[in-house]
């Protein structure tokens, strides 16, 4: 029941980090709300100030503890780790541009550099989807009835559709879980 109901909150969790996505998770985004949507901090310097050292403590947080499952070289936890990195040093360098209010040219460039970094982490991580993509193509097996006689276009095209298969299979299963999840509320 217990599975059923918060499966979608623990999946790829090492069982011992159960409660991570459940309470860590929340309260990152509940205090980053907090931040942002309220009169909390009396300024803009001040609010970049506070997602800063919030992106210092979760980051933290992250590294200690590594919580999610060691599988295919431990990525889970590389891919949350270079996400954070990438949160924690946006806001350093907004509150540092902030406080030290740059010329305008410096202040692009800085912007610039932001945006690259972003794009460099979007790019890590669409390059491990499609690694794990090929991993499964790799590992599929293939009836040799199906290869028979097949041109290297034809084999490409059974590996990519049983590929392709799988991932639909890994989909439909957590949507399962969603589903599962919903209906006990």
């Amino acid at each position: 029941l217990t599975r059923r109901r918060f499966g979608y909150f623990i999946i790829g969790l090492e069982p011992s980090f159960w409660w991570w996505e459940l309470l860590v998770k929340r309260v990152d985004v509940l205090l980053i709300s907090l931040v942002a949507g309220s009169s909390f901090a009396p300024d803009d310097k001040a609010q970049v100030v506070l997602h800063f050292l919030l992106a210092i403590i979760f980051l933290a947080a992250q590294v200690r503890c590594r919580p999610f499952v060691k599988e295919h070289l431990a990525l889970a936890d590389e891919l949350e780790t270079m996400a954070l990195v990438v949160r924690l040093l946006t806001f350093a360098v907004l509150a540092l541009v902030l406080i030290v209010d740059p010329p305008r040219a410096v202040s692009t460039v800085i912007a610039l550099g932001v945006i690259l970094l972003s794009c460099c982490y979007l790019v890590g991580l669409a390059l491990h989807f499609l690694s794990q993509f090929t991993i499964r193509l790799a590992r599929k097996p293939v009836e040799k009835s199906e290869l028979t006689g097949a041109s290297f276009v034809d084999m490409s095209k059974i590996h990519a559709k049983n590929a392709i298969a799988d991932l639909h299979a890994d989909v439909r299963e957590m949507a399962q879980t969603v589903r599962l999840v919903r209906e006990d509320r």
